[in-house]
């Protein structure tokens, strides 16, 4: 009995495999997008729509953004998500200096891509 059970699940193996059906996988939702920022930081990604490169800080000031960052020297902030507590506000020099926006709690959006964002707080 015990061969004759091993020889059908074998056969049923085979079956599945000859016809291009094959057992359901364990799906994991894939992250992309602003889903990739983890919840209480802020982020900048290199392109639209959260897509591209990612940096993330969860620190109150971000003195600058080039230390953490390693694409920030050489790629515009395309986009921002604030996934954090309260409003962060960021400035084109380092040291707070030169504000160019903030963006409240839970905000996302694209930015117009043309400059660097060198530092950061949260407001």
């Amino acid at each position: 009995m015990r061969i004759l059970r091993a020889a059908m699940v074998a056969f049923g193996a085979t079956a599945l495999l000859a016809t291009g059906v094959a057992p359901a996988a364990s799906a994991t939702p894939a992250t992309s997008g602003y889903d990739r920022c983890p919840e209480g930081y802020f982020c900048e990604f290199s392109w639209v729509n959260g897509e591209g490169s990612i940096c993330k800080w969860k620190e109150a000031r971000t003195y600058d953004t080039y230390v953490k960052c390693p694409w920030a020297p050489s790629a515009n902030v395309r986009s921002v998500f604030n996934n954090g507590p309260r409003k962060r506000e960021y400035f084109l020099s380092t040291n707070f200096r030169d504000r160019v926006g903030s963006t409240g709690p839970n905000g996302r959006g694209n930015l117009t891509g043309s400059y660097k964002i060198r530092s950061h707080r949260w407001a």
